[in-house]
């Protein structure tokens, strides 16, 4: 196969009577090898990155790399130019048609006239608002400032110039050898859209509030409307096309060279020794994009233990306060007392995995604090007249409001902790994983009686 590529392309070349094409077609060659290479490199890591990045809720954002999925609402005012449709993100082109003739000379110095035609781009632009992300569980800002944009598409038609759009919308000149027909695109992002976010997350200036921005450090910033699996499919593609393309410029680009300008008929051992110089340099980049992969899916593991740690003391901090806030009502203060002393949360070294015991205990930790809660919440019920009390009430919403960010923490570490045995049990992860100690994580299992959220009334 490589052989019959090689011999027509070979044809090809020589079969030209402009000697610069051939060269210009030489360097085309050597500029896609290192092309495909770095094509590879940002399909294979992009690709790696998603995979290795569990859905957050909005709820449960942390500061850095989010992934999140909700419908968009619009919170400011941005009409898209070729549709007039509100949206917070719009791109569009105009492209016009030409027939055109120029006259080439060969290398004897004949020359001929030869008509061509194509499209040329005569308006384009767009522009891009905040918005906001709505899932199940909130709201959050989205700032889509420098990230990479991929919409629906709301407008795709070919117009000529009795179309009102034609003038309305383009341009009101021609352009050299026009046909008088014109095609107009546009993407947009609007309101109500399901979209997928791959960005950062960040303390807003204005508010103590998130919002998901660029940031500088990310590998990408990206807002899509396509699902997770079609963006990965994409990626898929690209990396495929990107290695076969590369292996065969590298394999047959010797045997043109040789053609032209080689004395000795050295381009097959050539090609041999490039393909095998090519694979060994995408087999380096794909076994550093997977080690790489690993230590990066550890430390979002190690993350996502440390946000149960703070809720979990979050919960803790709120149990004094109830304590002091219903101490009149409570007649066996002592034994809650003790309950909360056993309460507080298991505190793990920074930057290391959990071992099993550590999440036994945390476990134990949060049905010790639930235990506490619950007795609290008994006192809490049995006399009405505390619902009266702003103070309680306070309190009441914010202990309601943990409860539903411990939730979030921990089916976000059972997530990252599902990745991270996946990848190390995986091929060729597994091998990696061995040689650097790489251990099993345990998830967090609780007991059935903690799965229920204490029930706080509000009046």
């Amino acid at each position: 196969m490589i052989q019959w590529l090689a011999t027509n392309c070979v044809q090809l070349a020589t079969a030209s009577d402009a000697d610069g094409w051939i060269w210009s077609f030489i360097v085309v060659m050597g500029i896609l090898i290192p092309v495909s290479i770095f094509v590879y490199h940002r399909c294979e890591k992009r690709s790696r990155l998603i995979v290795d990045t569990p859905t957050s809720k909005v709820k449960g954002v942390f500061i850095g790399l989010n992934e999140l999925k909700g419908n968009i609402v619009l919170t400011d005012h941005l009409i898209s130019f070729l549709t007039d449709t509100p949206c917070c993100w719009y791109k569009y082109e105009i492209e016009e048609h030409y027939i055109r003739q120029r006259t080439t000379t060969d290398s004897e110095g004949n020359t001929k006239t030869e008509t061509y035609s194509g499209w040329e781009t005569v308006d384009s632009g767009g522009s891009r608002v905040p918005f906001e992300l709505l899932d199940d569980t909130g709201r959050i800002r989205i700032d889509p400032a420098k990230a990479q944009m991929d919409g629906d598409e709301s407008l795709n038609i070919s117009a000529s110039r009795r179309h009102d759009i034609y003038y309305e919308k383009g341009p009101s000149g021609s352009i050299s050898g026009s046909t008088g027909d014109r095609r107009f695109s546009e993407s947009i992002l609007a309101q109500n859209e399901d979209v997928y976010i791959l960005g950062s997350a960040r303390i807003r200036k204005e508010v103590a509030e998130y919002e998901v921005a660029f940031d500088e450090h990310d590998e990408i910033y990206m807002i899509s409307t396509r699902k997770e699996d079609e963006i990965l499919t994409r990626y898929t593609q690209g990396k495929f096309i990107s290695v076969i393309l590369g292996l065969i410029c590298s394999i047959v680009l010797p045997f043109i060279v040789e053609q032209r300008v080689a004395i000795y008929p050295t381009a097959p051992v050539t090609a041999i020794l490039a393909g095998i110089g090519f694979t060994f340099l995408i087999t380096v980049i794909y076994v550093s994009l997977v080690f790489n992969g690993l230590v990066r899916i550890r430390e979002r593991l190690v993350q996502a233990w440390s946000l149960i740690e703070i809720q979990l003391q979050r919960r803790y901090d709120l149990i004094p306060q109830l304590v002091d806030s219903l101490k009149n009502y409570i007649q066996h203060e002592n034994e809650i007392q003790t309950s909360i002393a056993a309460a507080r949360a298991i505190r793990s070294p920074r930057g290391v995995l959990p071992p099993v015991s550590d999440v036994k205990r945390q476990v134990a930790t949060a049905n010790a604090q639930t235990q506490a809660l619950t007795q609290l919440l008994v006192v809490k019920e049995a006399y009405p007249e505390l619902n009266a009390s702003d103070q309680i009430s306070e309190l009441m919403t914010e202990l309601r409001d943990t409860e539903d960010r411990i939730a979030l923490a921990r089916e976000f570490y059972n997530g990252s902790c599902g990745n991270y045995n996946a990848r190390t049990k995986r091929f060729p992860e597994v091998f990696f994983a061995r040689v650097f100690g790489y251990k099993a994580a345990s998830f967090y299992e609780i007991q059935e009686f903690h799965k229920t959220v204490p029930v706080v009334k509000l009046h």
